[in-house]
């Protein structure tokens, strides 16, 4: 049986259109966070900063009393060039005014799974998948031990596999376009595969990690317009500051997810939230699931670590110092991405001072983060 998954192409026999950008980024990079236009939210422009702070050096020192500037998102734009993925934000100044509970959640656009391949993967003429990632493609018939998969690359490229299931074993394989697919790509063991099914029409993507971390792909991303520089940054501050009202007055920002500084567009709700927390040195807390996890044999752990300072205010940019993991130093982090423990019983640390409201300064760039 043959599926191309998604059933009719453009209702002349032609494949189904290439992976939109929107949903081919989503699954390529972290953009699964992104607010909807119309949601109201927090930009932070210290956050803005950040992302490029390797290239402009320390952000100007941060206002206690106005560490945000509320908004409403207009419209967001995903795009790319070549491989550099970016996401372009305008905000309207809005009152800043809380929100409230969590907006019901949205269904999902797409079910996605990793595999990092192995030495046999890319010497043998077949791709060995484990039971949990199989479960991404179309159960089988009675009796059917084989189904042909149409799969589309992030070139739009078409590739043809059968996916075999050996029921004595319990095995499930791609064979078909698989060699060819390894040769074309240059596929290396350890080299992450990504396999993308879209909820809307079925329509299956394929595509290694490793093709959207190559040096001409980092120079995509330094050329990708609008790059991000002081411009823009400047503007949008000067638009926020300006306090217009609601509805009248617009500014744009860019994303750029690959430079892994935290999304600084923040939903007004996830602030609140934050905010009703009595935040305290020695709290354990875990890193809040940012993002759809693929389909795993096993769901990853967050990272969980302690509280070892407190920056007021609360809705400043990196308010809370946390030691993660086996760390020894501590990390600046979001209040809004973390969540206390439940039960928590961490050994209380020695009584610290918590942090005055006095601006920070330095390169965030240097401090590793959880975002």
């Amino acid at each position: 049986m043959s599926l191309l998954l998604g059933g009719l192409g453009g209702g002349n026999g032609d494949p189904l259109p290439a992976l939109k950008d929107d949903a081919w980024m989503y699954a390529a990079v972290d953009l699964s966070r992104l607010p909807a236009a119309g949601t109201r939210v927090c930009y932070f422009s210290r956050g803005h900063h950040e992302q490029w702070a390797d290239r402009l050096g320390a952000p100007p020192a941060a206002d206690p009393t106005n560490p945000y500037a509320s908004c409403t998102i207009i419209s967001v734009e995903v795009r790319t060039v070549a491989h550099a993925p970016y996401a372009s934000i305008i905000l309207s100044p809005a009152p800043d005014e809380p929100q409230g509970g969590a907006p019901a959640p949205a269904g999902d656009l797409f079910r996605y799974a990793f595999k990092e391949l192995t030495n046999s993967d890319v010497k043998e003429p077949r791709l060995m998948v484990r039971k949990a990632t199989a479960s991404i493609f179309p159960a089988f018939g009675v009796n059917q031990q084989e189904q042909d998969l149409v799969m589309f690359d992030i070139k739009s490229r078409t590739w043809n596999f059968t996916h075999v299931y050996k029921g004595g074993r319990q095995m499930h394989f791609l064979r078909g376009d698989w060699a060819n697919f390894v040769a074309a790509k240059r596929a290396k063991s350890r080299n992450p595969l990504f396999l993308l099914r879209r909820v809307e029409d079925g329509a299956f993507f394929i595509e290694l990690r490793s093709s959207l971390d190559t040096p001409e792909a980092e120079k995509d991303r330094l050329l990708a317009p609008p790059l991000v520089l002081q411009e823009e940054i400047n503007e949008a501050a000067a638009a926020a500051a300006a306090a217009a009202p609601a509805g009248q007055g617009q500014f744009q920002v860019t994303y750029y997810p690959h430079k892994e500084t935290g999304l600084f567009v923040v939903p007004r709700w996830e602030l609140d939230r934050a905010l009703g927390v009595n935040w305290e040195t020695g709290m354990q807390v875990r890193a809040r699931k940012l993002q759809l996890h693929p389909i795993a044999d096993e769901i990853p752990q967050p990272a969980t670590g302690v509280i070892t300072a407190v920056h007021q205010p609360i809705s400043g940019w990196r308010s809370l110092e946390v030691v993660w993991g086996q760390s020894s130093t501590s990390s600046p982090t979001n209040a809004w991405d973390v969540e206390v423990v439940p039960g928590d019983n961490a050994p209380p640390l020695k009584k610290q001072k918590v942090a005055a409201p006095a601006p920070r300064s330095g390169d965030p760039s240097t401090t590793s983060h959880v975002h």
